[in-house]
């Protein structure tokens, strides 16, 4: 663990609770100069995840939620090894009205969040039972008047991801942004729903405008698409064969040193999304 790292677990009450018992072992996201290897990367972790999922002959088939649900028992498993696990006694809602309570802790869409600025590193958990947001292409109804009234139509919306999904979107941050997320710990709540707690430097800067995030992402190599309803801002880098559909100024910063995205989520496409977005 890197010096000044577990004093982001005392900044609150809400994380003193989750890491009073300390972790031991240092998990870095590229796991550079580590001599415990175990699990001291995302990468692994993942890797492990998965193995865990196909070892109980868990194809990914059947509904998201079903698929989510198996891949968060894993990912317990997989943290019990890894001895990064942590066992809450609250739930989830407990947890959110501790009274106790950090001047920098908020809850987003995605994650609870908080700030040490003492490490200058950002803590995210992940409120379940989601694991974070992930674009998927869906049928919504859509009305269009006169005789056609109500059609359905294909629609880019953002479901709860999974998992696998949500170390996956971090994996890609880390390699195509430079970030340096890490994940310190899986929790457990008291009613057996689970989130990840991950680490994340804290970026200087003002929030971006979209002309900043569109002359950033052009220069450093990405290619606007066209959505076809309007909705998204959508970037693609080929060369990585990475989509962004939520680069906007909320989830990047702009500072002397340019655009830093910090919660961008990034995606492999799916043949659905490459129809939708005609990528290629």
């Amino acid at each position: 663990m890197r010096r000044g790292e577990r004093s982001i677990f005392l900044t609150t009450y809400r994380f003193r609770a989750i890491f009073r018992c300390g972790i031991q072992k240092k998990v870095s996201a590229r796991g550079v100069g580590s001599e415990e290897r175990g699990f001291d990367s995302i990468e692994t972790f993942r890797d492990r995840l998965c193995e865990l999922f196909q070892k109980d002959g868990r194809d990914g088939g059947g509904e998201r939620s079903v698929r989510a649900q198996k891949e968060a028992e894993c990912a317990i498993a997989a943290a019990r090894q890894a001895e990064i696990l942590t066992e809450h006694s609250d739930t989830w809602r407990e947890f959110l009205r501790t009274p106790k309570r950090g001047e920098g802790f908020v809850c987003g869409t995605e994650h609870g969040v908080d700030y040490d600025p003492d490490s200058q590193l950002v803590v995210k958990i992940t409120k379940p039972p989601g694991f974070g947001l992930f674009p998927r292409v869906v049928s919504v109804p859509r009305y269009k008047g006169g005789e056609v009234g109500w059609k359905r139509e294909p629609s880019v919306e953002f479901v709860a991801a999974t998992p696998i999904e949500y170390l996956e979107r971090w994996i890609r941050a880390n390699e195509v942004f430079d970030d340096d997320t890490r994940l310190v710990s899986v929790v457990r709540w008291r009613d057996g729903q689970v989130s990840f707690c991950i680490v994340q430097p804290h970026y200087d800067g003002e929030a971006a405008t979209e002309r900043q995030i569109e002359s950033s992402f052009i220069e450093g190599g990405w290619t606007p698409l066209r959505d076809p309803r309007g909705e998204h801002l959508v970037y693609m880098n080929y060369p990585w064969n990475v989509l962004a559909v939520d680069a906007l100024p909320r989830n990047c910063k702009y500072n002397k040193d340019g655009l830093q995205p910090f919660d961008v989520i990034l995606v492999t496409p799916d043949d659905d999304l490459d129809a939708y977005f005609k990528i290629y």
